[in-house]
């Protein structure tokens, strides 16, 4: 027999050659079979929707996402939430906003609101209205005012419930107008029936009466005083002991790829550069879908390219306009006026900046097809507007005899990473849509934006739920689930096939 005698020194090389070893083998194990390995996660579009999906995972306990938001601008991130900072002289206020402005205070459980408490900033609701009726040269305020628009609102929700209680849809139009012919007006019927023909939403001629919902125009009264963009600041820069969010400027994605056999996304940029992940959630304009500015490869199933055709694009626009001084009263929130019949509306409505910030300015919006052309407008040109509606609204003597000194204008429908406002649904749409466009397709893919989902079409709280939900749908294992029911289904299937071919008569052999 032969033994071998080892030194001290032996076996101590021995001792951490065996450690090295076990070291080795366990950082394998924790690269490829370790359950608690970070999920890779891109958020393709920084707009509020796509904040709140990152912002969500990035909060999730248990740390298993590494979340990066590729945001297509240079200079911001924020989508349609603008607070154009760099074009006004002090650009400390509300009267900044060129994007989201309002908050719907009467939502329940406003996503937007809850931030704003939690990072203690200041809002302020717009104040009262006043309703103008230049060719009769009427002014309505307070109750008078109040009963005006309550009773507009008691049309417009008739008009709903009768097309709902048919379960047929009709464009907007048509059911507001059969509404106008049955009733009994309370108020003076002209006036009444302006302000419901000029509604943005019953101008258009394809506006779904069947998913529209009148409670939600109201509420919209309160302002992010400093900016609506403090609310984004919040998101990503995170809120308590949140960590802040990863946000890459000037990534303009044109390609989703997916490798199925690396079992990853490869999202690839204009500037040919690409970037791998485990997941994508695609938090992008409906107007630059549509536009199929982003390829997806392999294609989105084909029913997704149809829900995402079948829905409307519309277009709204802002004129911030600033004077020497105020020459309009202070103490009303909001100034509208009534546009005769057969007269294309313009700037309808203006919102009073000086009881909220101090500042002489008034903000104007426009829609559809005068939003699209207040784009192309000249400057001067549209100075001219602005001062003959004002004219309207307060005399001709009277805004005269004061200097334009700011006119700002919004330019969403021409915005290559917007290319319109927003989404609503059509005359004939049904549910199923956005059965379609909510969904994820599964395993690498989600979806956030307002168009997701008939509830996200409400402004930046609707954006923002829409991104919770993709996040939430990532988190609770949807497609995990899927997954499993899918291959669960398939072993039935099997199961039951072969159980007929057992019972089945078998062919006596030769």
């Amino acid at each position: 027999m032969t033994v071998t005698y080892f030194s001290v020194l032996d076996m101590e090389r021995i001792f951490v050659q065996l450690c090295l070893l076990l070291l080795m083998f366990s950082t394998e194990v924790s690269k490829s079979d370790s359950p608690h390995q970070p999920k890779e996660v891109l958020v393709i579009g920084g707009g509020i929707s796509g904040l709140a999906a990152a912002r969500k995972l990035v909060n999730h306990p248990s740390q298993l996402y590494d979340v990066t938001v590729l945001e297509a601008r240079k200079e911001r991130y924020g989508g349609r939430v603008w607070t154009s900072r760099k074009l006004f002289k002090k650009p400390i206020g509300a009267e900044t906003d060129l994007g989201a402005t309002w908050i719907n205070s009467k939502e329940k459980d406003n996503p937007i609101l809850a931030i704003t408490r939690k990072g203690e900033i200041e809002t302020k609701t717009s104040g009262p209205i006043q309703l103008h009726v230049p060719e009769a040269g009427k002014i309505f305020t307070g109750d008078e005012a109040n009963k005006i628009f309550t009773e507009v609102f008691s049309m417009m929700q008739s008009a709903v419930d009768r097309v709902k209680a048919t379960g047929i849809d009709v464009p907007l139009q048509k059911a507001v107008e059969d509404e106008i012919t049955r009733h009994t007006f309370q108020g003076d019927r002209a006036i009444i029936t302006s302000i419901l023909r000029n509604h943005q939403a019953v101008t258009k001629a394809d506006y779904s009466a069947m998913f529209f919902d009148p409670v939600k125009l109201f509420g919209w009264n309160t302002v992010v005083v400093d900016g609506f963009d403090q609310v984004l600041d919040a998101i990503v820069s995170g809120l308590g002991t949140e960590k802040p969010l990863s946000v890459s400027l000037n990534q303009v994605v044109r390609q989703i790829h997916i490798n199925s056999d690396k079992k990853k996304v490869i999202v690839r940029t204009k500037d040919l550069t690409q970037v791998e992940a485990d997941l994508v959630i695609v938090a992008v304009p409906v107007g630059v879908l549509r536009n199929e500015a982003l390829l997806f490869d392999p294609v989105l199933p084909g029913e997704w390219y149809k829900a995402m055709k079948e829905l409307g694009v519309y277009q709204s626009q802002k004129v911030i306009v600033g004077f020497s001084e105020v020459f309009w009263p202070t103490d009303i929130g909001v100034f509208t006026m009534t546009t005769p019949e057969g007269q294309e509306p313009f700037i309808q409505t203006w919102f009073n900046m000086q009881n909220l910030v101090g500042m002489p300015f008034l903000i104007g919006t426009l829609y559809d097809e005068a939003a699209v052309s207040m784009e192309q407008t000249p400057v001067e040109e549209l100075k001219q507007q602005v001062i003959k509606v004002l004219g309207k609204l307060f005399g001709e003597d009277l805004v005269s005899q004061y200097n334009m000194t700011t006119l700002v204008r919004s330019q969403w429908t021409s915005d290559p990473f917007t290319l319109g406002s927003g989404a609503y649904p059509r005359t004939g749409n049904v549910a199923g849509i956005w059965d379609t466009l909510s969904p994820p397709v599964c395993p690498y893919i989600y979806f956030a934006g307002e168009h997701t989902s008939l509830d996200g079409m409400i402004g930046a709280h609707g954006a923002y739920n829409s991104g919770i939900r993709a996040a939430e749908q990532i988190i609770n294992g949807r497609c995990e689930r899927e997954l499993k029911r899918k291959q669960k289904t398939k072993e039935e299937k099997e199961k039951k096939n072969k159980k007929k071919e057992d019972k089945s008569p078998k062919k006596d052999e030769l």
